[in-house]
């Protein structure tokens, strides 16, 4: 008969910080639920302003200050105030310039200028898609090794707001300029700034067609995604009726200086209208076939007067300067109170939680609006999210998304990434990179590979499914180093497992403990104490029916230490799937 008292094989969710996981025992190969415990705030700040942290790097954190507040503080300001030279960026800069005996990755593009990248790889058509492959290797780079985590998570959250599909006839010759000179000189400026430095960029004109958009032939496309995307959002959308029926900001307030409507109270939202008055604004904004580089052409200019967020009221007159009608409305999107709370909660969402609440949504909305003409109006922003008190005290309601998850990985096993390319004529990338990259598009998050102009989704569910977490596990699994027997040293890229190993043991013969090994991955992957039952099922899995004081042979040339080495590695793949380090 079954125990009544016994606890069922799944139990109902009882909060967002649990997550379907499999068992760590042989016997029980099904799914369990585990609660999560608070891990402490410097995890959650290496976790949530950076892709997880490095061995040391939880140390360095809390020697930041005398208690947790101190201590994230101070990491804030320093995330918020990178080193401006990117020598100083010592380990990214070394490895992405092939120094201090690091390989050269072979990186050509990334210097270019635009007109060098329109020339080269669009008009010249030599390796057109190089400009947004190197990118994407240099962002993984940065990624894993720079010091800078936040600019990184910030940078990744950006090129995802102002998604473009990176792989693009046009797009993919310019990527580097986009992700270079518009995106992230703007991370911790204005968002004003960045809003119009994407507005002008040739990726994003070709990308949502507005290099198309002429008085004769009207184009639509960008900008209504300037709408529903990048600015107000769709959930500030009133619909195809008319501007005058669209309710007042409550509680009212008003236009301010620096606005075409001035003084004027301010409409809840918008209707289709406000996208076909913006789209006849951007007429004329275009690209040199030449030089791939902005250009306006005022033939091609829609200049007679409009009607954009004013109730029906024109407020962009007839014959304006050259490309004022796109500035104003810009400026009005920057300013309008609806930008700062869909932002907000695009921001909060990416650094807390899939549901941050709606006081803080509407404080750090306030917030944005308030600063829209400061030139740091983005790093205030970033500050007051990253200091609240619902930063400080959450932990589990976000999932890695999986580039997260295979980067926090390789930072979690300080992983010696030697990648690039074998040969530039033909152009090869190195196998073991393109076995990675291979892998993570399996896992659906193939970075600048988001074909519509949504992006990739930051909550949960975009990212629960049974193929995403499986992919994802198999990554992880791959990851980890296959030289079993320890006579290769070819692959410099995967997780050193069994080299960390006799680091932390180096006594010989090699051998440890199971609860040695255990409780030394332990601290190497998540940073923290387990719960005693979880640390028991994956000492049991690695002692394997013996007693777990029992020393185990690491090294030699017998069948048990190899058994013993596969086991080891296999442990650390069971660790890459529990919920302690799938979760943040």
């Amino acid at each position: 008969m079954p125990d009544a008292n016994a606890i069922p094989r799944y139990r109902p969710r009882p909060s967002r910080r649990e997550l379907i996981v499999p068992s760590m025992t042989v016997a029980r190969a099904e799914p369990v639920r585990a609660p999560l415990d608070f891990p402490g705030i410097a995890l959650v700040a290496l976790n949530r302003m950076g892709f997880g942290p490095r061995p040391g790097d939880v140390a360095a954190f809390n020697a930041l200050g005398a208690n947790d507040d101190a201590r994230l503080a101070a990491y804030v300001t320093q995330q918020l105030n990178p080193d401006p030279v990117e020598a100083n960026d010592t380990e990214y800069h070394q490895r992405r310039y092939g120094l201090n005996g690091y390989p050269d990755p072979g990186f050509t593009t990334l210097a270019k200028s635009l007109t060098q990248l329109w020339q080269d790889h669009r008009v010249g058509g030599i390796q057109s898609s190089r400009p947004v492959e190197e990118t994407r290797l240099n962002t993984y780079l940065r990624m894993v090794y720079s010091r800078w985590q936040l600019r990184e998570v910030l940078a990744d959250f950006w090129l995802n707001h102002f998604n473009i599909y990176g792989f693009e006839t046009y797009t993919q010759e310019t990527f580097v300029h986009y992700d270079r000179d518009v995106i992230r000189p703007n991370i911790f400026g204005n968002f004003r700034d960045m809003l119009e430095a994407v507005t002008r960029s040739t990726s994003m004109l070709y990308y949502l067609d507005n290099y198309t958009n002429t008085r004769n032939g009207p184009n639509e496309n960008w900008a209504r995604e300037l709408f529903e995307l990048m600015t107000l959002g769709s959930g500030n959308y009133y619909g195809v009726g008319s501007q005058d029926a669209v309710p007042l900001w409550a509680p009212t307030m008003l236009w301010p200086a620096g606005t075409p409507s001035a003084g004027e109270e301010i409409p809840a939202g918008y209707v289709d209208n406000d996208v076909y008055e913006t789209a006849r604004a951007f007429t004329g904004w275009g690209v040199s076939s030449t030089l791939g580089t902005f250009l306006y052409t005022l033939a091609n200019h829609d200049n007679f007067q409009k009607a954009v967020l004013s109730q029906g009221q024109v407020n962009i007159p007839v014959n304006q300067a050259d490309e004022k009608d796109g500035e104003d409305v810009l400026t009005m999107l920057a300013a309008h109170p609806g930008t700062g709370r869909h932002v907000a909660r695009k921001l909060c969402r990416r650094l807390i939680s899939d549901h941050p609440p709606e006081s803080l949504v509407e404080t750090i909305g306030d917030l944005f609006t308030a600063q829209w003409q400061a030139p740091d109006q983005l790093q205030q922003v970033y500050e007051a999210i990253l200091l609240s008190t619902e930063f400080k005290t959450t932990w589990g309601e976000k999932i890695k998304r999986p580039v997260e998850y295979s980067v926090s990985a390789m930072r979690a096993l300080a992983a010696n990434w030697n990648f690039g390319y074998t040969s530039q004529n033909p152009l090869t990338v190195e196998s073991d990179t393109a076995n990675f990259l291979s892998r993570q598009t399996k896992t659906g998050h193939n970075l600048f590979a988001r074909v519509p102009p949504d992006g990739f989704g930051d909550q949960e569910d975009f990212w629960s499914g049974t193929n995403t977490r499986l992919q994802c596990w198999r990554l992880g699994s791959w990851l980890i180093d296959q030289d079993i027997d320890g006579t290769s040293a070819t692959d410099d890229f995967r997780l050193d497992v069994l080299g960390q190993t006799y680091a932390a043991f180096p006594a010989l013969p090699h051998q440890a403990t199971s609860e040695q090994l255990v409780d030394f991955w332990i601290g190497r992957i998540f940073g923290r104490a387990l719960e005693a039952a979880q640390r028991d099922e994956l000492v049991d899995f690695m002692a394997q029916g013996n007693s777990p004081t029992q020393a185990l042979l690491l090294d030699g040339s017998s069948s048990t230490p190899t058994a013993v080495r596969a086991r080891l590695r296999a442990l650390v793949g069971l660790m890459f799937m529990t919920p302690e380090f799938l979760l943040k």
